[in-house]
């Protein structure tokens, strides 16, 4: 008698012949010419769509407008990180958290906030 196990053995490897011959009968020279030029047309058409895009993006960031606006919100963060840094500095030796007093230390290990935004 076979047990299920041996039955799922034996159905598994007729399906894996049966596969094995049908890509046998496909891999004709024919078919793979074809699956070459179709690949090299995916190709082609992904390069045209990577060069729109990189283009589009290159005279994006080049134009005045995306500049004023990156500056712009380099002005908006280095104010808001000025503020909330001097309410952190405020509140650590105000209130005598030491906690507080460490993360202004930790934010600012090298001194490079403290030197960029003078608080």
């Amino acid at each position: 008698l076979y047990s299920n196990k041996d039955e799922d053995k034996a159905a598994i490897a007729t399906c894996r012949r049966r596969n094995q011959r049908s890509f046998e009968e496909d891999d004709s020279p024919r078919r793979r010419k074809s699956l070459r030029s179709s690949l090299k047309a995916s190709k082609k058409q992904r390069d045209e769509r990577l060069a729109q895009q990189t283009n589009r993006v290159e005279r994006e960031v080049s134009s005045d407008s995306y500049r004023r606006m990156i500056a712009r919100f380099g002005d908006v963060f280095n104010s808001n990180l000025k503020e909330f840094m001097d309410q952190l500095v405020s509140d650590s030796i105000n209130k005598d958290h030491m906690h507080l007093a460490n993360l202004c230390t930790r934010l600012d290990y090298n001194g490079y906030l403290s030197r960029s935004i003078q608080y």
